[in-house]
């Protein structure tokens, strides 16, 4: 996944530019638990970091960037998330102990996919179980619509899918294909409704 990508790359560059005197170890596939608990174990500083999350813990303020069709594109995004606006947004991360030393884009333009019907109007999606991430701003575009809400972790979205406890699902088509959503799932409506921000945390006081 491009997450555990750049986390690759991440470790590559700061041992490297710390001639081995900072290793980094990388738990990926949630091994950690959620991200809702990884985030809180940075906060509590029993995780030095981890990217993306329940960043509604951190700073709610992180939600102004999930503003239905705000951006265009993930590079509209960055330019915003990288200057002076996405700086005083960060901010706000320390009044939690947590550092969001960069942010990014979680795979790109947001999709839509289930196995009830084609979604073609803002009508077709009411009543269609639909798994959320636990983040505040998703969770209400969804029930502004129409749609029912379903908390799943990601690792298990899967198996969810295949088995109907949701009957679909949102996320940029990376994921889809990472994941291979598309094996459980009959349909998929390129609405490029949202950009989901990716922060990386650090606990503050371990930085």
């Amino acid at each position: 996944a491009p997450r555990h990508m750049s986390l690759l790359v991440f470790k590559q560059l700061v041992e490297k530019n710390s001639d081995g005197a900072i290793v980094v170890e990388i738990y990926p596939a949630g091994q950690l638990g959620t991200e809702g608990e990884m985030t809180e174990s940075v906060k509590l500083g029993t995780l030095e970091a981890t990217r993306g999350g329940s960043f509604d813990i951190v700073a709610k303020e992180l939600s102004v960037y999930m503003m239905p069709f705000l951006f265009k594109s993930p590079e509209d995004f960055v330019v915003i998330a990288r200057g002076p606006i996405g700086d005083e947004i960060a901010e706000h991360g320390l009044e939690e102990s947590v550092a969001i030393v960069a942010t990014g884009d979680a795979g790109g333009l947001r999709q839509w996919t289930n196995n009830v019907r084609p979604i073609t109007s803002p009508e077709d999606i009411k009543g269609l179980k639909m798994r959320t991430p636990p983040i505040e701003s998703i969770i209400k575009i969804m029930e502004a619509l129409g749609a029912n809400p379903v908390s799943i972790p990601y690792a298990e979205l899967y198996m969810a899918l295949k088995t109907g406890v949701a009957d679909g699902e949102e996320n940029p088509l990376v994921n889809i294909g990472d994941k291979k959503f598309y094996e459980v799932q009959k349909y998929i409506t390129m609405s490029n409704y949202q950009i989901h921000p990716d922060p990386f945390f650090v606990n503050a006081e371990w930085l």
